[in-house]
């Protein structure tokens, strides 16, 4: 799914998506097989393999857009041991990509249980070149107080509050925390765009980014390999 400038209208990423195919040719949905690959511990293997995979694609698409980037989601299990540092770095070694132009998102499924080290991981992976941001902030286990303990690069904002985009408070709330971004230095990205007026208004409260059906992938630079086999969410 594209990541689009909403100053520009220009697409600046391009997040991984997993989707399961059965020989049938039925699509598993996320919600039915991402839960049992949490639990079982295999998610580290599913998210490895989404990473490597979109890293070789960005190096193509860098043919036609050497600025894309690529998003990719990372469960809190890869943030008990610094295991997942040496990974990443391989992966884009192998890949030919920059790790400055792949973009982890930590997500709310599983929380690190232990913050100190789990920090300790994202800052090694930042000092890499890899910029990290919290999704869904302020819906799933993501919240003000997960600042204190990870030196991130940016937030996303979950998609209800796109639907409810002119409504007195979820303005307020975004308001918010597009404030406190600011003052952190942090990039803001807001998921669910299904509408013009949506992007005009969250663009006017001082999110960065959109993300939604309002911009098709095939605004991106090229069709990517990602939509037909990978990441989730």
């Amino acid at each position: 799914m594209s990541l689009v400038d909403l100053a520009t209208d220009r697409v600046v990423a391009v997040e991984a998506l997993a989707r399961w195919y059965r020989p049938s040719g039925e699509v598993v949905a996320p919600d039915d097989f991402i839960p049992g690959a949490e639990a079982s511990g295999l998610i580290l293997d599913l998210d490895l393999a989404v990473a490597g995979q979109a890293m070789k694609d960005l190096r193509v698409w860098h043919q036609v857009d050497p600025d894309l980037r690529v998003t990719v989601n990372l469960s809190g299990r890869h943030f008990a041991s610094t295991d997942c540092v040496d990974q990443l770095a391989a992966l884009a070694s192998s890949a030919g990509v920059d790790p400055v132009q792949v973009v982890l998102e930590l997500t709310e499924t599983i929380r690190p249980r232990d913050l100190d080290l789990a920090g300790e991981v994202a800052g090694h992976l930042r000092r890499l070149g890899f910029s990290l941001w919290l999704d869904d902030f302020g819906t799933g286990w993501s919240g003000l107080s997960d600042l204190l303990h990870f030196p991130v690069d940016g937030i996303k904002i979950d998609r209800p509050f796109a639907q409810r985009l002119g409504s007195a408070t979820a303005d307020a709330v975004i308001a918010a925390t597009t404030g406190l971004a600011e003052k952190l230095g942090l990039t803001v990205t807001i998921g669910g765009i299904e509408e013009r007026r949506q992007a005009t208004q969250a663009q006017a409260l001082g999110c960065h980014l959109g993300q939604g059906f309002l911009w098709p992938l095939t605004s991106a630079p090229l069709e990517p390999s990602t939509n037909r086999s990978h990441h989730r969410r």
